[in-house]
């Protein structure tokens, strides 16, 4: 988990789409926007679904939503309710920070309440206004890690941000303006209006510094109008019809003689202009509920899976095709990238290759040059044989052969017998060349010397 503060001073965001990574998640499709928001369907590394929210790229770098940003994602941190949208991780990608959230496999209660649909039974009706109940209380009782109550109120509870899963789960969802003790942001100090008119307190639009959770229950009991009567509260009334309404305590809309009693005082309590008239919690309000219709969680869930599925399949299925598709573009893409990379790899090992053949070849050259040369300039010099200067005397006419010298015979100096002789110097070391100097009768007599260069050597039986 990313630390939340140390994501305040940053300004700069980047353009999102699909297949592009925030952290480790990897974005599929755009599947919602509104308010400061978008929210994609994204996946982990092990392909886990998910949906990612992050801040529309418009308005990523406004210090004031980015700041409204953090304070949703703080406040959703610290919620732990099965009928709240849990919050898995938080972070900052260069710039863009995203909040990622379990995906619901559903859509909205909005969504499901469209017009022109009839109202969805009591028997599905309560159980979802009794999850939020107790989504609500979880929040009005929620405290800091320092144990503080944050005295946190919602303000936007609507069909928009309560969803129905095809499980039969409800979550509530959007906690971007809600208010506590500890909010980073002042952008929704009173007097500025936030939230969704036909479900606001009265106490909420005059932007009363008194608003607290008992304005949720009001809107709670909005939500439970608008489905036991299948339209929402005020009807097509104009929005400064229902201001004039909220504002001057003017009659509510009346309640259709279909709805039963029970459940219409219920909506009644809940929608009484003055907050201490109202349920003084969410608790309390559940437990009317209760005793209109007593909880039996499986029967509760079967009912709202199966109101889901049958007003939900529509969206759902084209949602799931956009999630398909998005899949099939981004694997395309990726197989297009990793074969240009592997193009790339082999034209770069067949260079590799060819240059480390040139370089073998080119060593192995120089070292039999090498051996050459070394071979030249270490060279022995041996004196000919006897038949060897016999046969090169007789087949040039200038040299005369060396006189046989009788056995038992003196050896002496070859100037004492006025002979000639070869005298051959070896090679030499810094030229590689080899010298020959032939000595003739009567010839400068020169010391003898054994060993060296211009060594010489007499020839003799």
């Amino acid at each position: 988990m990313h630390d939340v503060n140390a994501m305040r001073d940053v300004e700069k965001s980047r353009p999102l789409e699909p297949g592009a990574r925030l952290g480790r998640y990897e974005l599929l499709a755009q599947v919602a926007s509104g308010g400061m928001g978008a929210v994609w369907a994204a996946r982990t590394h092990e392909d886990e679904l998910v949906a990612l929210k992050t801040i529309l790229p418009t308005d990523a770098e406004k210090v004031a939503l980015r700041t409204m940003f953090l304070d949703e994602a703080r406040v959703a941190m610290l919620l732990a309710d099965p009928n709240i949208c849990r919050v898995i991780d938080l972070g900052n990608d260069g710039g863009t920070l995203y909040m990622v959230l379990e995906w619901i496999e559903g859509d909205s209660l909005r969504t499901a309440l469209h017009e022109g649909m009839p109202a969805p039974s009591i028997d599905v009706a309560l159980p979802i206004c009794r999850a939020l109940c107790d989504a609500l209380e979880a929040a009005h009782q929620l405290r800091s890690e320092d144990g503080e109550p944050l005295a946190l109120v919602h303000r936007d509870v609507s069909p928009h941000n309560v969803l129905l899963g095809f499980d039969g789960s409800v979550k509530l969802i959007d906690f971007g303006i809600a208010k506590t003790r500890q909010r980073l942001s002042e952008t929704t100090n009173s007097g500025v209006l936030r939230g969704k008119l036909r479900y606001m307190a009265p106490e909420q639009v005059e932007g009363s510094r008194a608003v607290d959770r008992r304005a949720d229950l009001w809107s709670l009991g909005a939500v439970l109008y608008a489905l036991v009567t299948g339209v929402e509260l005020f009807g097509d009334a104009s929005e400064a019809d229902i201001l004039r309404i909220l504002v001057m305590r003017e009659g509510l809309p009346e309640l259709p003689p279909t709805v039963p009693s029970a459940v219409a005082a219920i909506v009644q309590r809940a929608l009484a202009f003055a907050p201490d008239a109202r349920f003084q919690t969410a608790r309390d309000m559940r437990a009317a509920i209760d005793a209109v219709l007593p909880p039996a969680p499986d029967r509760d869930r079967t009912a709202i899976a199966a109101f889901a599925r049958a007003r939900l399949e529509e969206p759902v299925r084209a949602r799931r095709a956009l999630i398909a598709d998005a899949r099939r573009r981004v694997a395309s893409r990726d197989a297009l990238v990793t074969s240009r990379r592997r193009r790339g790899q082999l034209a770069l090992a067949g260079a590799f290759g060819t240059v480390f053949a040139v370089t073998i070849a080119a060593f192995a050259f120089a070292r039999s040059s090498g051996t050459v040369a070394a071979t030249a300039t270490n060279a022995v010099v041996v004196a000919p044989e006897e038949g060897a200067a016999a046969k090169g005397a007789g087949s040039d006419p200038r040299v005369s052969p060396p006189p046989r010298i009788p056995a038992g015979a003196p050896v002496t100096s070859a100037a004492a017998t006025n002979a000639p002789v070869a005298s051959v110097a070896p090679a030499n070391a810094a030229s590689g060349t080899r010298s020959h100097a032939v000595m003739k009768k009567g010839a400068p007599k020169k010391p003898a010397r054994t060993g060296g260069l211009g060594a010489e050597f007499d020839t003799h039986d």
